[in-house]
């Protein structure tokens, strides 16, 4: 089999990381340890150029030789996915349609589906996994929590079991 080349290894990151900026849920395709593999490869939540893209992987591939192959299979998943969405909306780059396409489909079927709800609509929740904390996210939860603590209500470690 023929051996992939630097340039069409960052073709590939920049894919990925287009997915990663304009579209994430697409990546609730994969399972979560298939998400992490993509991560540790091509780093999609990262910028990086196409000389630093090579030695990046080297190190990770040094390591782990089979991510590579690994990492293929889940991109080509994800880039069947993004071609039926793109089909579906009629622009390759139109990604609030692709977001939309992928939400009203069930080509996210993996996801855990909790039931129709009250309202009789069906609830999907998928991870995405993130490779770092979004601390603007964790701030506000933090916050309660230390405030719900101040106001003398049981923590955690005071809990009934």
């Amino acid at each position: 089999m023929p051996r992939t080349s630097s340039r069409e290894h960052f073709d590939r990151y920049r894919l990925l990381r287009d997915l990663w900026l304009f579209a994430p849920g697409i990546y609730a395709v994969l399972s979560p340890m298939q998400q992490w593999e993509i991560h540790r490869l091509y780093r999609p939540s990262k910028f990086l150029t196409e000389e630093q893209l090579p030695s990046r992987m080297h190190d990770v591939l040094s390591g782990e030789p089979s991510l590579v192959n690994r990492a293929g299979k889940h991109l080509k998943r994800l880039v069947a996915v993004h071609e039926w969405a793109a089909e579906r909306v009629g622009d390759p780059e139109d990604w609030e349609g692709i977001g939309r396409a992928l939400s009203r489909s069930r080509v996210l079927g993996r996801a855990a589906v909790a039931g129709p709800s009250k309202r009789g609509k069906v609830i999907r929740v998928v991870p995405i996994m993130r490779p770092e904390p979004d601390y603007e996210r964790l701030a506000p939860g933090l916050f309660s929590y230390l405030e719900w603590v101040r106001q003398g209500k049981p923590g955690p470690g005071e809990w009934p079991s």
